[in-house]
């Protein structure tokens, strides 16, 4: 199965590109600092990885 990673993706534009990722059979990958609740936890093939988008070390471990 495909993946993709979304830096973000818990607002506006990022949840519309969940539902599409999902919708298309992949498992999605939620990158952000977690300050805002998690729209998709109760998803199957959605994982979130709360990190620093300016931070390479956190992208890294996410990828």
């Amino acid at each position: 199965m495909d993946s993709v990673l979304i830096i973000g993706g818990t607002r506006f534009i990022g949840r519309f590109l969940v539902e599409e990722f999902l919708g298309a059979g992949y498992d999605v990958t939620l990158f952000n600092r977690g300050k805002h609740p998690n729209p998709f936890a109760d998803r199957d093939g959605v994982n979130h990885i709360a990190g620093d988008r300016k931070s390479w070390v956190s992208i890294g471990e996410a990828v």
